[in-house]
C-alpha cells in the first residue's frame, strides 16, 4: 500500500520559515501506545475521523477540521511495506 504524502507548505513566522504539518494532540488514557514511543520515530496508524465543519476560504482553499474517534495501532510493518490483502487484516 503506498500513502499520500501530505504537502507542508512553507509559512513565515517572523525570521523563521516552517513547514506546518497537520496535527493531533493526544494522552496515554487515549493512545496508551505513546507510553513506550520515541520523539523523532515514525509510528504507522490507521484513525477514523469524523469531519466537523468545513469551509471555503477567500482564494479558494477549502479548509475542515477533522475529530479523531478511533485508531488501529499497526505495530508489526511499515504501512508502505504492506500489500493491500495485509492492510485488510485491520
Amino acid at each position: 500500500m503506498k500513502l499520500k504524502k501530505i504537502p507542508t507548505p512553507k509559512q513565515d513566522h517572523g525570521m523563521d520559515t516552517v513547514a506546518m504539518n497537520p496535527c493531533f494532540h493526544v494522552d496515554e488514557n487515549q493512545i496508551k501506545e505513546i507510553k513506550n514511543w520515541e520523539v523523532g520515530e515514525t509510528y504507522q496508524m490507521v484513525v477514523d475521523v469524523v469531519m466537523t465543519s468545513k469551509r471555503e476560504e477567500q482564494n479558494s482553499l477549502v479548509t475542515a477540521e477533522l475529530d479523531v474517534v478511533a485508531y488501529k495501532y499497526l505495530p508489526r510493518k511499515k504501512i508502505e511495506e504492506m500489500t493491500d490483502a495485509e492492510f485488510g487484516e485491520y
